[in-house]
């Protein structure tokens, strides 16, 4: 980083609904001291070469830190089965980012009402197959009312209708399912009640806000 220069902290989630949570993040971590990267306020260098995926990405790249929200709604902007958010949780990972995540509460609780629902139905359905089962009876698009199982009937009736199924991948990739614990690294992930702001912000406080931390992190002191 060239002297003078503010670390850029890239804020990474999808966008649908929670425009006003994001501005609130915005102008936190800048307070701080941080440039921040949120292609929503128009914060993001854009190559008119490339299209808004690999936009994205470049992004990813250009920060010195990285900051993933992950929602029930996963956004509209896909990349085949994952989606533009998720892709960038994956580069940071490949470059090596630091990078601080909060997840809704409502990820978890929809993870344990659905697989109790699933598993009603369809008791040798395994929890890793438990996205791809939802996914052969729930189209993000189209809804076939006369097809739909009494599962997905429960599901509608509780209001979850922003729920997708990605929220699930999404918190296995930042947990490093499947791999080894004594493996693990940068797998923490904050469960924060999105219909309560200051738990988020406390734990952005406590990490972001300390300047001499995260400078100690990016250059590898600790």
């Amino acid at each position: 980083m060239v002297m003078g220069e503010r670390y850029k902290v890239m804020i990474s989630s999808s966008v649908n609904g929670y425009e006003a949570m994001l501005r609130l993040f915005e102008k936190r971590i800048e307070g701080y001291g941080y440039d921040v990267i949120l292609s929503m306020s128009g914060k993001i260098k854009v190559n008119p070469h490339l299209g808004n995926y690999a936009n994205c990405l470049k992004a990813v790249g250009e920060c010195d830190a990285f900051f993933g929200i992950i929602r029930t709604d996963c956004g509209t902007g896909r990349a085949g089965e994952s989606s533009i958010t998720f892709e960038e949780f994956k580069c940071a990972r490949e470059l090596n980012k630091p990078c601080w995540y909060i997840i809704d509460t409502k990820v978890k609780f929809y993870r344990g009402l659905l697989k109790t629902l699933v598993l009603n139905e369809h008791p040798t359905c395994k929890d890793e197959d438990l996205r791809s089962f939802l996914a052969s009876y729930y189209d993000r698009k189209v809804r076939n009312r006369e097809k739909l199982p009494r599962v997905l009937e429960l599901y509608k009736s509780r209001d979850i209708r922003a729920f997708d199924p990605l929220c699930f991948e999404m918190e296995d990739f930042v947990n490093h399912k499947g791999i080894p614990k004594s493996e693990v690294k940068n797998n923490w992930m904050q469960y924060c009640d999105f219909d309560k702001p200051d738990e988020s912000f406390d734990f952005i406080d406590r990490n972001l806000g300390n300047i001499k931390f995260v400078d100690d992190i990016i250059k590898g002191v600790i």
